[in-house]
């Protein structure tokens, strides 16, 4: 008998390692039917605020963001006017682009926690930030209040600055700038978006200064608006639209109860 011969165990090739993808999560935040979901609330807050603020004054002029203000300027050349059109708009412009985006129509509801749990997080170094820039004792971010208003119409007008804010500065005004220097000037990617941030983060600012807004020009809080908006545009950029809306507001509601209440 010849000896058998044994074969020899092929050695177990291992898998190459791979680079990291981007989260479930971090995707998600960025999706429009998550935006919708999470900013539902905070525009029927917004709405049915405004309403409570113009009945509890009679006669005073109609509460408006100078945001809030520039959209329904734009919407009237464009012949569409209405009460309730800049919220309508904000639901149409976030469904439209689900549509476009043909992702599923489904709602991860721990994401939606998520995106709130961040937006509060994310609005502490906007504080640090606004301690650090002269020590700015109004610190808001909201174009057009009136700090004459109570607690509640501040708390209003805080979530309205946050959702029609970052829709103009950021969403709007960055996804315009994008067009036209990156697909149209043909700039590089790294330098048109360092040249977006700068540009959204001017206009932003420059909206709360006469003409345009109603404050006479002061440089630390001029400063400390662009630093804000270039945090804003990064937010904007990293973690969505929805995250920037829920960081601006709830840093202008955490601004206006410390300065009203001295805390």
């Amino acid at each position: 008998m010849s000896p058998t011969t044994k074969s020899k165990p092929k050695a177990r090739t291992r898998p190459q390692p791979t680079a990291e993808p981007q989260s479930e999560y971090s995707q998600l935040t960025h999706r429009p039917l998550h935006c919708l979901v999470f900013l539902l609330p905070l525009l029927a807050v917004y709405e049915l605020g405004v309403s409570a603020i113009q009945a509890s004054h009679p006669g005073a002029p109609a509460v408006k963001l100078v945001a809030q203000d520039l959209l329904e300027r734009f919407l009237a050349a464009c012949g569409a006017t209405g009460y309730h059109l800049p919220a309508l708009a904000v639901i149409a412009i976030l469904l439209s682009w689900q549509v476009a985006s043909k992702e599923p129509w489904k709602i991860n509801w721990p994401t939606i926690m998520g995106m709130t749990g961040e937006s509060v997080l994310l609005a502490f170094p906007l504080l640090a930030m606004n301690y650090t820039v002269g020590h700015i004792s109004a610190g808001h971010l909201a174009a057009g209040v009136d700090r004459s208003h109570v607690w509640f119409d501040q708390l209003i007008l805080s979530i309205g600055a946050g959702i029609y804010e970052e829709l103009v500065f950021r969403l709007i005004l960055i996804s315009v700038l994008s067009f036209l220097l990156v697909d149209v000037m043909r700039i590089p990617k790294q330098y048109g978006l360092a040249a977006i941030i700068v540009l959204s983060s001017a206009a932003f600012a420059l909206q709360h200064q006469v003409p345009i807004g109603h404050e006479a020009f002061v440089p630390t809080r001029f400063a400390f608006r662009m630093l804000a908006g270039g945090f804003l545009a990064s937010v904007f950029v990293l973690r969505g639209f929805a995250v920037a809306v829920g960081c601006h507001a709830f840093y202008d509601i955490i601004a206006f109860t410390r300065m009203m209440f001295a805390v």
